[in-house]
């Protein structure tokens, strides 16, 4: 049985532990055993066993309202009630707790919780594809840091060929702005030497937080992974590149945390 500790007078900031995402089919999803603190940090949320979402499913261990659309990020979360037997009662143990924490996801930054759920913990995110399919993926957890990985790498500059700085929108791969994209950088440069330079949006550095540069020239250089972290547009994870020469550019994957 899973249950939620609940704050107590002893209680301090509690490192996450588990709750690692598994890709385990194009409609499910595993999430593994593992503690949290709540969205508020005044909670512990315990899953004592593997969870899965699954995307044919509405609601607790699904998706919390609507229905599941293609091409689309949704949030992961971990949610309990404050009506769950807490630690200090001695009901760990109770087979009948009506409400043990669980997965849920949603499209929204927070998610629409069933009767008596109160508290969550947003744990991750994924993307569907043209067929509502679930984008496979690879995850690694240390604590708070989550490094996703995906199967495919995700294009989202192809040919540019931009010499002053211009947006690279990664929203459809990077499911926040601040987070750090892992990208596949090709650039064919029109020397020996000329190079793609990549930034965060919004920065204004003149030293380049990445640059892959091409040592022969109109040959294609690749380089992977190339780490950038990304800046908010309009509330979009977003890069900016210049280059001499062209560039492709594709998010391999990008690091998550609690």
């Amino acid at each position: 049985m899973t249950i939620s500790y609940l704050a107590q007078p002893w209680f301090t900031p509690y490192t996450p532990k588990g709750m690692e995402l598994t890709y385990a089919s194009t409609t499910t999803i595993t999430v593994g055993d593992g503690k949290c603190p709540d969205s508020t940090e005044q909670n512990i949320i315990v899953l004592d066993s593997d969870k899965t979402l699954n995307l044919a499913k509405t609601g607790f261990g699904g998706l919390d309202k609507g229905t599941l659309a293609a091409n689309t990020k949704y949030n992961i979360f971990t949610a309990a009630s404050s009506e769950s037997p807490d630690y200090i009662s001695g009901l760990v143990n109770n087979p009948e707790n009506p409400y043990p924490p669980g997965v849920i996801f949603s499209v929204d930054s927070e998610p629409s919780l069933p009767f008596k759920y109160d508290m969550y913990r947003y744990i991750g995110a994924f993307y569907t594809d043209g067929s509502s399919h679930v984008v496979k993926f690879i995850q690694t957890v240390v604590g708070f840091v989550r490094t996703m990985w995906y199967d495919f790498a995700v294009s989202d500059l192809s040919g540019g060929t931009s010499s002053t700085y211009a947006n690279i929108d990664v929203a459809t791969s990077v499911p926040r702005p601040g987070l750090v994209a892992l990208l596949n950088v090709t650039v064919t440069s029109t020397s020996a030497g000329d190079a793609v330079n990549i930034l965060p949006y919004g920065s204004s550095d003149t030293d380049e937080y990445a640059t892959v540069a091409g040592s022969v020239a109109s040959v294609a250089q690749i380089v992977s992974p190339v780490a950038c972290p990304t800046g908010s547009n309009s509330g979009a994870a977003t890069l900016q590149y210049k280059v001499t020469g062209t560039a492709s550019i594709a998010v391999r994957g990008y690091i998550d945390h609690l």
